[in-house]
């Protein structure tokens, strides 16, 4: 059996149980809404001073300054964590702090409609119905990874595992919220010269590039973009790996 505290999980009450359990996908998001919506998403009750404290631990911009820092060599942000990079490099801009080089792979940056949105959460809870009480392995044979991962499933595995692992404890609401935080994103302003230094790579099989690709380049014209055939951006980086780094 699997124990918390020394007690069988299966003795607690579930909302309590899953009440002390944090989820952490691939995914790193921002939602709409304040700063402090964003922070009380894990705790709805969390007080000014907790908030505060957990501020602390990621004073980026304060410790850049405080070392002396006028310049950031490289953001990087995959999926999801591409929106919080361009997040980053807009914070640090307001700092003064210039960024040499900013990579986002496979940057989603979707802003869609309410029906979309509906949409999306019907195939997001699919998803998550499939892959409830499968092995990893059982899950490679699923005709839908199959399809995602150009015939090659294990290339997806590093992607599945942690999903499978959590997939038990996706409620409803954890998957609208999560439908909310990937296709509503306001794109932060910058001027030529920062665009210059921003790179986008996406596979032209991937249904974010298919959606999101022409938002981003009307975003940002001056930026840069590759674009490889046939392929999704983690199955490329996978039969690519070398040319990728």
């Amino acid at each position: 059996s699997v124990c918390v505290g020394g007690k069988d999980v299966r003795e607690y009450d579930l909302e309590t149980l899953r009440n002390q359990v944090a989820v952490v996908l691939q995914k790193n998001v921002l939602f709409s809404g304040t700063i402090l919506d964003n922070l009380r998403w894990g705790k709805q009750d969390a007080t000014d001073g907790e908030i505060y404290e957990a501020l602390k631990a990621a004073q980026i911009k304060d410790h850049l300054n405080n070392e002396g820092i006028t310049s950031v060599r490289m953001i990087y942000g995959q999926s999801m964590g591409s929106e919080i990079g361009i997040e980053l490099m807009r914070q640090l801009k307001d700092a003064g702090i210039t960024v040499d080089t900013a990579v986002f792979d496979g940057a989603p940056c979707i802003k869609l409609s309410k029906a979309y949105k509906a949409f999306m959460y019907f195939k997001f809870s699919t998803f998550i119905k499939m892959l409830r009480g499968k092995t990893v392995d059982e899950a490679m044979n699923i005709g839908l990874i199959k399809k995602f991962s150009n015939g090659d499933p294990d290339s997806l595995r590093p992607m599945v595992e942690p999903v499978i692992a959590v997939a038990p404890f996706i409620t409803k609401q954890s998957l609208k919220n999560e439908v909310e935080c990937c296709y509503t994103f306001d794109f932060p302003q910058f001027d030529d010269a920062t665009q210059k230094n921003m790179y986008f790579f996406n596979g032209s099989e991937e249904k974010a590039y298919k959606t999101c690709y022409k938002g981003v380049t009307s975003a940002y014209p001056k930026a840069n973009y590759r674009v490889v055939d046939n392929e999704g951006h983690l199955t490329y980086i996978d039969g690519h790996r070398e040319e990728y780094l």
